[in-house]
Order: C-alpha cells, then structure tokens, then sequence
C-alpha cells in the first residue's frame, strides 16, 4: 500500500472511531518496538488500536496479520506510552482492532490480553 493510500486510511480510521465514542489521544506515536496506530479514551479505558487494512479477503482477515510477535511489540510500545502519560495510568487498559476490509470497518474491542505481555 502507497504513503498516501496509508495515510487515507488513517485518516479515515479516525474519524470513523471519533463516530464510535472514541477520543482520539495520540496517533502513530513511536517507539523502538513499534509504532501504536491510535492511542484513544473510550469511556474508562485507555485503548490502544491496531488499524489493519485490507482491499479484499483473498489474503485474509486484517485482524488475522495482528499475530503474538505484533501483539507483544503493541504491549511494549504501550507500556512506553503509558511512562510518558502518567495522568493516563489510572485508566484500564484494552487493545482493539480496527479491521478494515475494502470499504467494511470492524471494532474488534479486547482483542488480546495484556496479561501475557506485561511485565
């Protein structure tokens, strides 16, 4: 996918969660594990989202690319976040998917535990 084409998309990932309730914090905040895609507040939860884009299903679900190794570098660059956020700590935390499909966008809440990845 293109630069641009990329940046379409996240662009219009955001405003379909700022639709859904979700308070856009931070996007594409960077870290030597990995980059978390959306960083936003959904009623008492700090909720860290995944954006997996896909034209078609021929080479599968979008959620399916977010793996342990992707889920383990998410946990990671969150937990970095959340150092430089302090005010932010006392939230619960949850990681979502944004699966988009051509032009079908899915919220996949809670997609993974933390648990297997904080330490």
């Amino acid at each position: 996918m293109s630069r641009e084409l990329g940046k379409l998309y996240e662009e219009k990932a955001a405003a379909f969660l700022a639709g859904c309730g979700y308070e856009i914090l931070a996007r594409n905040f960077t870290t030597r594990w990995g980059e978390l895609d959306i960083v936003a507040r959904q009623k008492n939860y700090l909720v860290f989202l995944e954006v997996k884009y896909r034209q078609n299903d021929f080479a599968g679900l979008p959620q399916e690319a977010v793996n342990k190794y992707k889920q383990n570098r998410l946990a990671r660059a969150a937990m970095i976040f959340l150092k430089s956020h302090p005010a932010l700590q006392e939230l619960d935390i949850r990681f979502d998917i944004l699966a988009i499909s051509g032009d079908k966008y899915e919220i996949i809440p809670d997609a993974f535990a933390v648990a297997d990845f904080w330490y």
